[in-house]
């Protein structure tokens, strides 16, 4: 037997990426979102206000695409759009301790369109090991550590220590910039919670936390979620 070589993956642009993300956003009829390519981000994609940010100089393969937008639209979008409709103005800014419950669906989101062997659906342990790593090391031991034990290719591995070391002027320093912690976190606790019989309906009501739900559902004037993705439909 022998090794076959993997066939190159094709690569989309930035501006090819932006023309997917706005046919995913026109299906769900958020004709008030846009997205806009920008020359500097340290994340490939991200969501603010009502944007979707796209790094200009960002390539994405078409499972980066499916994936993103199971977490970018049909989560963070989803959820933001979903709180700007009740009358209270929280839900669609983020509750109390929100974020770990809007990460960890994003992530559950993400791993329900992603083959069960994509190597993303280690993403969240590995990050969260690289943090620890980082936390004791400085930017280039940790950046060797992931190409070398946890399997980045060098261009991820980069990316991911600059997000881990952001804020750190001098990157020889330890310590590290702790979010990785949140989709772990958060993708046990969404798991768990579909565990025990958790209706994943009900986190999209707007940006609230796991533990608030029940809490949120009794108080007056709350509606049902506007918008659901296609797959809880």
């Amino acid at each position: 037997a022998c090794d076959l070589p993997v066939a190159p993956k094709k690569q989309l642009s930035a501006e090819a990426a932006a023309k997917r993300f706005e046919k995913a956003l026109h299906m769900y009829s958020l004709h008030n979102w846009q997205v806009s390519v920008r020359q500097k981000l340290v994340s490939r994609v991200t969501v603010g206000g009502n944007k979707i940010y796209i790094r200009a100089s960002a390539l994405f393969s078409e499972e980066d695409i499916v994936s993103l937008i199971a977490h970018e639209i049909e989560t963070h979008v989803l959820t933001s759009e979903n709180g700007s409709h009740q009358i209270y103005e929280l839900l669609r800014r983020g509750c109390a301790g929100y974020l770990d419950t809007q990460e960890g669906l994003a992530i559950y989101n993400e791993q329900g369109v992603l083959s069960p062997f994509s190597t993303k659906m280690f993403n969240p342990p590995r990050n969260l090991l690289g943090l620890k790593y980082s936390l004791s090391h400085s930017l280039a031991q940790t950046r060797t550590f992931l190409q070398a034990e946890l399997g980045y290719t060098p261009e991820k591995a980069l990316h991911q220590c600059i997000s881990m070391k952001r804020g750190l002027g001098d990157t020889s320093q330890q310590g590290g910039f702790t979010k990785s912690i949140v989709y772990f976190r958060g993708l046990r606790a969404i798991e768990k919670f579909v565990e025990n019989g958790g209706n994943i309906k009900r986190l999209y009501i707007g940006k609230i936390a796991l533990e608030d739900v029940e809490l949120a559902e009794k108080l007056t004037g709350i509606k049902a979620p506007l918008i659901l993705p296609q797959h809880l439909r």
